[in-house]
């Protein structure tokens, strides 16, 4: 009867949501192989933490591509009042290692 019904609804609903997860880890698998030198030297267990939470990191920027259609956003510079080239970048970046 009605039970049944829901049941199903409820069913498929997350049928939907763990294929949605599997996808989006799926994606996040595909991204760490094909772009591995690119993203440079990861210890595998901040990859596979990566590819676990790929999912939620997707549907976060989805919800924030919607709300920006709605709401009204406005452009909000940050002064920056440090001048530095890439060398000068480059050099402390390798003093922090």
């Amino acid at each position: 009867g009605g039970g049944a019904y829901i049941q199903g609804i409820l069913l498929a609903w997350l049928a939907g949501k763990v294929s949605f997860w599997l996808g989006g880890m799926f994606t996040a698998v595909f991204v760490m192989i094909f772009y591995r030198k690119q993203i440079g030297k990861v210890p595998f267990w901040k990859s596979v933490v990566g590819v676990l939470l790929f999912p939620l990191f997707d549907i976060i920027g989805h919800w924030c591509s919607y709300i920006a259609v709605f709401k009204k956003v406005e452009w909000k510079p940050i002064p920056h009042d440090r001048v530095m080239d890439i060398d000068k970048l480059v050099t402390s970046q390798e003093e922090k290692k």
